[in-house]
């Protein structure tokens, strides 16, 4: 059984777009509320790492591929994919795939060397990666448009959702 695990907005827009209810959310945020209405289990990483851990594997005991979403940048990307690689290895599942994206230039080189370490950890475990560089798309998207920055960037969500759908369906 194949399930989806998501971390930070984008993860979860991405997982809404694959209309994904059984899809595994990990977060850092203390306040569930907004979240909870959204069917999706929930890992919170906000009290303690190894309860989250031990939830994280519960929900995957019976999974035998993994999909993964989310954006390297998030102040969670490693912590998840840290787990994500410990609960493969301990419940043997075999195949992971990723679909995640890279930061755009404008948002600073903290996020890009983020980008970076979560990245190489990622490669550690994944099977298939699908890494998505949200610049370059969107340098690729203005050239010989008129299109400002949010109606490229509204574009980019589109292309993403609609090769996610149709990447790991």
């Amino acid at each position: 059984m194949r399930k989806i695990v998501a971390w930070g907005n984008l993860g979860r827009r991405l997982a809404d777009a694959l209309a994904e209810n059984e899809a595994i959310w990990i977060t850092d945020r203390v306040d569930l509320s907004k979240s909870e209405k959204s069917g999706y289990k929930i890992v919170s990483t906000s009290i303690a790492p190894i309860y989250a851990y031990r939830e994280l594997r519960a929900l995957l005991r019976d999974c035998d591929s993994l999909c993964l979403l989310g954006a390297l940048h998030s102040k969670n990307a490693l912590a998840a994919l840290d787990m994500i690689a410990k609960v493969l290895k301990e419940n043997r599942i075999e195949r992971c795939d990723a679909f995640v994206v890279k930061p755009f230039s404008f948002e600073g080189e903290e996020k890009a060397k983020r980008a970076k370490e979560a990245e190489m950890r990622l490669l550690e475990f994944c099977f298939r990666p699908m890494i998505y560089d949200n610049q370059q798309t969107v340098e690729n998207i203005s050239i010989g448009t008129n299109m400002g920055l949010k109606e490229a960037l509204d574009h980019v969500f589109e292309v993403i959702s609609s090769q996610t759908t149709n990447g790991i369906s």
